[in-house]
């Protein structure tokens, strides 16, 4: 498996707004141990990027998110949504067949988690499998994994 040095998906040309969410800086995560990256959600001219540290079960969980959307470049009914293991970065994702999904972005800064910025962007939904793709090169795993159920207020 190709390391890649960092993943981006950018927002479609019918975009309210003008953006990209990329991981980058990947160290760590060779086997069971923790996987670090740099999350930066860009939009209409600003960036704002966020570390992220993960065990492997939650990498698996961040690829799992990304190629479930991109199985369903069609689209999906209700939101799917992904958090990483801390918080400090989670998307809300909608698509209704419409040819764009609409990725909403939070981040949270730790240690405190009082910084917070929150946007959305609509990104093409028939680029989310290749987005899927180049997610799983950047994090080192050969498939993604059973997603998490995550219970309101955990």
């Amino acid at each position: 498996m190709v390391n890649t040095p960092h993943a981006a998906i950018f927002s479609s040309a019918a975009s309210p707004h003008v953006g990209r969410i990329e991981f980058s800086e990947p160290s760590g995560g060779r086997s069971r141990g923790y996987f670090n990256c740099l999350a930066t959600f860009a939009l209409d001219g600003e960036d704002w990027s966020v570390p992220l540290e993960m065990i492997s079960a939650y990498r698996a969980d961040m690829l799992g998110f990304f190629e479930e959307l991109g199985a369903e470049t069609g689209g999906w009914e209700g939101v799917k949504e992904w958090s990483s293991e801390f918080a400090e970065m989670s998307i809300r994702a909608t698509n209704l067949g419409e040819g764009d999904a609409v990725l909403d972005v939070h981040l949270h800064w730790p240690p405190e988690y009082e910084k917070e910025q929150t946007g959305t962007i609509h990104v093409r939904a028939d680029e989310l499998a290749k987005f899927a793709e180049r997610m799983r090169a950047f994090l080192r795993m050969p498939e993604g994994g059973s997603r998490f159920i995550r219970r309101e207020g955990r």
